[in-house]
């Protein structure tokens, strides 16, 4: 560093992921402005493969003033103004803004705010949206930051790490500031722009229970490339991703695998084929709404490895799928789905876990984006897989034509014995405990049901011993309540379908 010129090496000794998750916010920051003319003329930007230079700018607190206030203006409004959110609609702009609120900003006393929330209503495409926010007036921690570095940098000594800059971090005992974590007078600007660098989605999970979990209420995505010029760019295809997405996209993620790879889809949106393997890992930080008395548990920290390109292509079809419908519409099993393509599991491994719940009965609003993905044969490994679903379906099909004739013979309500022959395949699948229990039932099932080849390339005893020569026992459980899930009755009899009956 010298009087006029700042200079930082992402392969530097102690940077960390929010270091430079900040370089790269802060270098993507000054080339937009660049690119739009609006930098001022005596500030030069160098942005190399592993550093940043910036030329014309002090190095003291009223230089890394100025780098705060072109990287986060704030417009009279009271909304984010930043140089990369330009080109974004208001209401973007506000679902972001409320997204740094909730993590990055969400210490009192990290920003200065209004009391209460504003609405607006804007046309976008012919259509009202009405949205609100709470205005912004300064991002005070950052501000007042840039003095404790300047006093620090004076003195030859390190900067104390406020529990402002970083969110949701214990930095330090509250009764002994020996414990304070530190960091050196060359790094700690860079943490002042992390939040620049991130990728951000707003939180809705669902327990087992199908109740909703407090903990889960947004994350923070944090890229890890091997150099800045690859960081820059991925943040450059997130940005343009919701200036040219406009108001369509729910910015919303059921856990730290669905958060992943969202981001993973994101980043790689510009490419036309996506790489065998994503050159970029990810980590996923979940913030909680849990009071600050207890913060160990209010964050959580998730690191994916480097993903298959077969996972990001399924995930891109569980997403059409099974998309998420404002806050309410989360189907419960997503992010487990998305948590085994990481893994390279098949994608409904534990499906059953839900068989025996309340959040059951969740799962079966999304039928037919569950049906679809079982109808796609990109989501299987195995062709044998996809048709044993349809073969317990066949069966399904026979013991409901079977029911109905009984209740038809016995003058009885159609619509209650099929609804409780489905609890009772239902229940007999999901409280299955062993092998020997669940193949039984199962056998017994097929048996008696004596399912048809029909939509099947291959015979049905075939089709059951080569799944059951191949895949645990557990794995068959979870495609039969898969296909129990996804069963729809012939287009005349939909009327009494159990599954149907309160769509």
């Amino acid at each position: 560093m010298t009087d006029e010129q700042w200079h930082f090496s992402f392969r530097e000794p102690g940077m960390t992921l929010y270091h430079r998750a900040g370089m790269a916010g802060l270098a993507l920051s000054l080339d937009m402005l660049q690119t739009q003319g609006e930098l001022p003329p005596e500030v030069e930007v160098d942005i190399g493969e592993q550093d940043l230079t910036i030329r014309g700018l002090s190095y003291d607190k009223y230089g890394l003033l100025r780098l705060i206030g072109l990287t986060y203006p704030i417009s009279p409004e009271g909304l984010i103004a930043f140089p990369t959110v330009r080109g974004w609609s208001n209401v973007a702009k506000a679902r972001l803004q409320s997204l740094l609120l909730k993590t990055w900003l969400q210490h009192p006393k990290s920003r200065t705010a209004a009391k209460s929330q504003e609405t607006r209503t804007e046309t976008y495409d012919d259509r009202t949206v009405e949205w609100s926010y709470l205005p912004l007036k300064s991002l005070k921690a950052i501000e007042s930051s840039a003095e404790n570095w300047d006093k620090a940098r004076k003195r030859g000594q390190p900067v104390e790490i406020a529990s402002t800059i970083l969110p949701g971090a214990m930095v330090r005992h509250n009764a002994l500031k020996e414990t304070a974590l530190t960091d050196s007078t060359s790094r700690y600007p860079l943490l002042l722009f992390a939040m620049l660098g991130c990728l951000h989605f707003d939180g809705t999970a669902l327990a087992r229970t199908g109740e909703f979990d407090g903990k889960t209420e947004s994350f923070v995505v944090i890229p890890r490339p091997a150099g800045l010029s690859a960081y820059v760019d991925k943040l450059r295809s997130y940005y343009r991703y919701y200036a040219q997405s406009g108001i369509s996209k729910t910015w919303r993620a059921t856990g730290t695998s669905d958060a992943a790879l969202s981001a993973a889809v994101i980043l790689n949106v510009d490419q036309h084929r996506l790489y065998k393997r994503l050159e970029a890992d990810l980590t996923v930080i979940r913030f909680g709404k849990v009071v600050w008395s207890q913060q160990k548990t209010r964050t959580g920290v998730y690191h994916t490895s480097k993903v298959e390109r077969s996972a990001v292509k399924r995930y891109k079809l569980l997403d059409e799928c099974l998309e998420i419908d404002g806050t309410e519409g989360v189907f419960p099993f997503r992010d487990k789905f998305a948590t085994n393509l990481i893994y390279g599991r098949p994608w409904y491994v534990g499906f059953a876990e839900y068989g025996g719940t309340k959040g059951w009965y969740r799962i079966t609003r999304w039928k037919e984006g569950l049906k679809a993905m079982t109808r796609n044969q990109e989501m299987w490994d195995e062709e044998e897989q996809r048709q044993f679903v349809l073969l317990v379906q066949n069966a399904i099909r026979n013991r409901f034509g079977k029911v109905k004739s009984d209740a038809v013979a016995r003058s009885g309500d159609i619509a209650s014995m099929l609804s409780r022959e489905y609890e009772r395949m239902r229940i007999a699948w999901s409280k299955a405990r062993t092998r020997q229990e669940f193949l039984f039932g199962l056998m017994d099932f097929l048996a008696e049901t004596r399912p048809k080849p029909d939509g099947l390339s291959q015979q049905p005893l075939k089709i059951l011993l080569k799944l059951r020569n191949k895949v645990d026992w557990r794995e068959i459980r979870d495609l039969c309540l898969l296909a129990l899930a996804t069963y729809s009755r012939p287009e005349e009899e939909k009327e009494t379908n159990p599954i149907n009956k309160n769509e």
